[in-house]
């Protein structure tokens, strides 16, 4: 029987092979046909674009030092340096070289005004300024370090910085408690502290630290040596795990406070829990919100340990309790909590916990439902919501298409300005703020076209301060250059641990070669699916992607937990047919599969026998 059954499969083969030649000879192609541009494709490589012609133009008003601005004071420089934190989003979906170093210039504008004035070991020697000023300029390192983690210009200068954060360094004061978990101040020195009232306290401010250890730490996490930085972060975030405990077990609040007692690691010094340093709960609550979210969130994606995923849950389940039912509260006025339905920064934290939660959570998602669906919150946050959770594509074209409008009328508001004095003339004229930094920002912020690009090219929100990129994948071009290839749009369409979905369209006349990443810390890839079926070629870091002109790619990388079931159509064309019996026989007889999907009887094996349950599929049986 054996014999007979070899007997047969020879004359499929024979009658395979030919089939095969005689397509061949007709001329099919495997290739796709060209397809009319996206909508979502035309605005988006519209938006890049005009962002790049917006940013040379806003560059070419740079002076030689770095800076835009000949009066700014060192207090207020760092405003000036708050602008960009925007430009990492568009730098990501673009690779632009030019936005980069205008980003750079600034930031080492901000470093040399430390280095010539009082300054000693990477950081100011006086404790005179507080780090909300001074990370606000200086996260800058850390976002251009996730951009390049390549340029020792800006990784040495922030690694300077963050050997103090651990007492690392031994010719400087300490900086930290490691018995009590907590910064010493807000006003920190290398050559002294402030300690005592009002600022010497551990603030939420101070969390910003976190993401700048992870950026300081990304060789680290590349090479699975993470070190100092690893032991710090995790015993610091432990540290405003233990004071959120103490909350709620003297205050019934399950939140950080707005202060710590250094010395102690009990909540509240220098006046109550929620009082402290600009942006407390008394006031707004944002840093609690917001670098609280940034350190948690961001540390949990590099660790994947689920205390600070959880902690981050916890705190927006609190939030919502002492709101109204339906939305947060976000101030506490000393007696009771107040309200507020808009407050982005509790939104942005509660998404990224949903998004990040590898378990399905109905009664957290439930709460975010009903706060987004109220009417009572206008923010760009819930729209990110709904598309994960709808795969509406009109959600984000109506982001491209607002963000390009405005782009193009910032762009007529700066053609008429020739140098640096007329520009800062239209600031000071034209433009609200204390400060020109502020005024730069309430005139020519790119937050609109971040948050565009973000939403569309990687499912993720805008970076803001120093945020870990948020993105489901991260393009290169074919020479891994970063950013998608000139004329070549994309589209995340679902994103999770198992696999991420994206469309990519090519409007640049030429082939073209993207090489694709899933996430920011690299998630290993274990197949390759293109229009449906396994195609091209990839690694464990990267998925090769070879597009033609004008046409558009279904693409699907699954990752490590995810084995995808082989469909037999191997030439992605949505059919299975001759061609995909051409392309098996290559695979099976030639020993070529070329990374395809070939075991179709599910048996481990690539076989002859994966080539009749082919045929059969072809023949409809």
């Amino acid at each position: 029987m054996r014999i007979g059954l070899k007997s047969r499969l020879f004359t499929w083969l024979v009658i395979l092979i030919l089939f095969a030649t005689m397509a061949q000879l007709l001329g099919q192609s495997m290739a796709s046909a060209s397809v009319p541009k996206p909508q979502w494709a035309d605005l988006q490589l519209q938006l890049i674009q005009e962002t790049g012609t917006f940013i040379e133009k806003l560059q070419s008003f740079q002076k030689p030092d770095g800076s835009l601005f000949s009066e700014t004071s060192i207090w207020s420089a760092d405003d000036e340096i708050e602008y960009f934190y925007y430009f990492p989003a568009y730098i990501y979906a673009s690779g632009d070289q030019v936005a980069y170093d205008f980003y750079s210039d600034e930031v080492m504008y901000y470093w040399h005004r430390i280095v010539n004035g009082d300054a000693n070991n990477g950081y100011f020697a006086s404790p005179t300024y507080d780090t909300e000023h001074t990370l606000e300029a200086l996260m800058g390192l850390a976002n251009l370090a996730y951009i390049d983690p390549t340029d020792t210009e800006i990784t040495s200068r922030l690694e300077d910085l963050m050997e103090h954060v651990g007492n690392w360094d031994s010719s400087i004061v300490d900086w930290y408690d490691w018995d009590t978990h907590h910064m010493l101040s807000t006003r920190l020195g290398t050559s002294d502290i402030f300690t005592g009232c009002p600022e010497g306290i551990d603030s939420p401010w101070n969390l910003r630290f976190v993401p700048m250890a992870i950026a300081a730490a990304l060789d680290d996490y590349a090479t699975g040596n993470n070190g100092r930085y690893e032991t710090w972060m995790s015993d610091y975030l432990n540290g405003w795990i233990d004071a959120k405990a103490r909350m709620n077990s003297s205050h019934g609040y399950d939140v950080i406070p707005s202060s710590v007692n250094p010395a102690t690691g009990e909540p509240g010094f220098c006046g109550e829990w929620h009082e402290g340093v600009a942006g407390s709960w008394s006031d707004g609550g944002f840093p609690s919100e917001r670098s609280f979210r940034q350190a948690f969130i961001g540390y949990w994606m590099i660790s994947q340990d689920e205390t600070y995923l959880n902690a981050a849950k916890e705190m927006v389940i609190e939030l919502m309790r002492l709101g109204d039912g339906t939305c947060p509260a976000s101030v506490f006025d000393g007696s009771s909590w107040i309200v507020d339905c808009e407050d982005d920064h509790i939104a942005r934290l509660a998404v990224q916990a949903a998004a990040h939660d590898n378990q399905v959570d109905q009664a957290f998602d439930s709460l975010i439902n009903e706060w987004f669906n109220s009417g009572r919150i206008n923010e760009p946050i819930v729209d990110l919501w709904k598309y994960r959770n709808s795969g509406d594509i009109s959600i984000v074209s109506n982001h491209l298409s607002s963000a390009l409008s405005d782009i193009r009328n910032k762009i007529n508001r700066l053609q008429g300005l020739d140098n640096n004095s007329e520009f800062q003339d239209y600031l000071r004229n034209n433009c609200s703020g204390k400060n020109m930094g502020d005024k730069l920002i309430s005139c020519f912020s790119i937050e609109k076209q971040a948050t565009a690009l973000a939403f569309s090219a990687f499912m993720g929100f805008r970076p803001n301060e120093a945020d870990l990129p948020e993105m489901e994948v991260k393009y290169h071009d074919s020479d891994l250059s970063l950013g998608l290839p000139n004329g070549v749009a994309g589209l995340v369409l679902s994103g999770d641990e198992d696999s991420k979905k994206f469309l990519l369209y090519n409007d640049s006349g030429q082939t073209q070669t993207i090489k694709v990443q899933a996430e920011y810390i690299a998630r290993g890839i274990t197949s390759l699916r293109i229009n449906g079926a396994n195609s091209g070629s990839f690694n464990p870091q990267y998925a090769s992607i070879t597009i033609e002109p004008q046409n558009l790619l279904d693409v699907e990388i699954f990752l490590s937990s995810v084995t995808p079931q082989c469909s037999g159509d191997l030439t992605g064309d949505g059919k299975i047919d001759q061609q995909d019996v051409s392309r098996m026989v290559n695979a099976v007889l030639m020993g070529n599969p070329d990374n395809l999907c070939i075991d179709l009887n599910g048996d481990s094996k690539e076989n002859i026998l994966d080539l009749q349950e082919l045929i059969n599929r072809t023949l409809g049986k």
